[in-house]
């Protein structure tokens, strides 16, 4: 009679629990999140990047389904904490356009820096990143657990200043 009581017991709480766990599993599915528009994505990355996106633009140079996002670089004190600062844009950047399932062949990211280039202090505003993602790439990255470390290395093409790179 003990059995039959503690299963009669354990059934409904059983039940809650598979309930509850296809409920939290639905809820996490990427499928499950809506199209959001452009303009809505475009003010997302901008707030994301406090301000410091310069550029966004669907069909860049008529090649359809481009996307083009350029943005200033920051830092202070060192070509290392502006590469780390400039990582951790791209995943923010590249993440808001994954989420956001808006349609694209191609992702171009720019990020443009001033920088001093003689020892007049002359500051010149030059392109120190521009990289190339697909829509296969990005499917691939898992956006809770990706490094900012290792965002450039998976890129489908481009190039980083030397001076981000040391």
């Amino acid at each position: 009679m003990n059995k039959v009581r503690a299963f009669s017991l354990l059934l409904p709480i059983t039940l809650f629990w598979i309930i509850s766990l296809q409920a939290a599993c639905q809820s996490q599915s990427p499928t499950t999140q809506a199209t959001i528009n452009s303009e809505a994505l475009q003010a997302q990355i901008q707030a994301d990047l406090k301000g410091k996106l310069t550029h966004y633009i669907h069909d860049y140079r008529d090649q359809a389904g481009t996307l083009f996002v350029r943005w200033d670089l920051y830092g202070d004190s060192s070509n290392e904490r502006i590469a780390n600062t400039a990582r951790e844009d791209t995943v923010t950047i590249l993440k808001n356009l994954t989420l956001s399932k808006q349609p694209f062949e191609k992702v171009i990211l720019s990020g443009w820096y001033f920088w001093t280039v003689d020892i007049n202090g002359t500051l010149d505003y030059n392109e120190f990143i521009r990289l190339e993602y697909s829509p296969e790439t990005l499917a691939k990255i898992n956006w809770e657990t990706i490094r900012s470390e290792y965002i450039w290395l998976v890129a489908d093409g481009g190039e980083i200043h030397w001076l981000l790179e040391e």
